[in-house]
């Protein structure tokens, strides 16, 4: 499984506008069967030249039972998510080029079980 991110067409990322959305596509090469509901786990935004800097949020993931698809190639699952759900403080967010990490969460049958498998993505911007 592949995690791709990329920044939304038409957005202006500007360090007054408090939303980082991103366009996350979860792919495959071959067909999986998963979890119907796919988790964000974590989204992370950092400056490239400051890596103290750091914005974004992660959550706690309970099991539950879910129903189960198909994720098949040439048909990924598209989700978006903004980098500031959980954000209220960017006193630290201000012009510069950033990097931004997405985990997900998918939980694949494996025979009877399941297994939980964490797929990472990310992508850099340009916040004006």
């Amino acid at each position: 499984m592949r995690l791709s991110v990329s920044l939304v067409s038409g957005f202006l990322y500007a360090a007054n506008v408090h939303e980082c959305p991103l366009d996350i596509e979860l792919s495959t090469d071959v067909p999986v069967e998963i979890y119907s509901r796919v988790v964000v786990t974590g989204v992370f935004l950092s400056r490239i030249d400051d890596a103290e800097t750091c914005l974004g949020y992660s959550q706690r993931v309970l099991p539950a039972k879910r129903a189960f698809m198909t994720l098949s190639p040439g048909e990924p699952v598209w989700m978006q998510v903004d980098a500031f759900e959980h954000e209220d403080d960017f006193a630290d967010y201000r012009p510069g080029h950033y990097r931004c990490e997405v985990s997900v969460l998918v939980g694949e049958r494996v025979g009877e079980g399941v297994r939980h498998v964490d797929v990472r993505g990310a992508v850099e911007l340009l916040v004006v």
